[in-house]
């Protein structure tokens, strides 16, 4: 989703009242006020308030992108990396108060409406994992033949934990999870040069 200044603007207006009121309780009108236009004004830049949500979710995972960029480059092992990457996701999902409160039939809606966002952004971090992966077997750290399929499973991995734990955030216990589930990962991928089986 191509967005000007303006869009910027209304959609961090819309998270904004979103995150305080509640998706059912934000309307056009509300967002108009707060950025002082008039609601017709809005429509120019919305076609309605699932073009909103859907900017509101946009920047997010925009945001999940920056976050996890600066994280990944913090770290210097490739399981802190990849517990970054699952960290920074959950942590922007999590402060985005407004996507725990998308009822079943806005979800639903927005489904098919966000598909190319969700696919973009799956595609964007499997192809961040598959860069550690292939990093790490550069550098004879890692051993396995199947990147892509192993990068897809990480990812999968992570989404799965996340909806599991998201309704009900425990930032501490989650954490805890994703630690022990990228251990064991990064255990299972570490290349033995022993010719014995990797124990966890």
């Amino acid at each position: 989703m191509e967005m000007s200044e303006k869009h910027v603007q209304f959609i961090e207006i819309a998270i904004e009242l979103m995150d305080r009121n509640g998706i059912n309780k934000t309307t056009l009108d509300d967002i108009a006020e707060v950025a002082g236009i008039a609601t017709p004004t809005l429509y120019y830049y919305f076609k309605n308030k699932n073009q909103v949500i859907k900017g509101a979710i946009s920047k997010v995972l925009e945001t999940t992108k920056e976050n996890l960029e600066a994280g990944i480059n913090d770290k210097d092992s490739y399981e802190s990396q990849l517990t970054c990457i699952a960290l920074s996701l959950y942590q922007s999902v999590a402060n985005a108060k407004f996507i725990l409160d998308i009822d079943a039939k806005v979800k639903s809606e927005l489904v098919i409406l966000s598909q190319d966002l969700v696919n973009n952004f799956n595609s964007y971090l499997c192809v961040k994992i598959e860069n550690i992966l292939y990093e790490a077997i550069d550098r004879g750290v890692f051993s396995t033949d199947e990147v892509e399929i192993t990068s897809e499973i990480i990812s999968e991995s992570i989404w799965g934990m996340l909806q599991s734990n998201i309704a009900t955030p425990n930032f501490d216990l989650l954490e805890n999870k994703i630690q022990v589930l990228m251990s064991l990962f990064v255990n299972g991928l570490k290349k033995n040069t022993s010719g014995e089986i990797n124990e966890f």
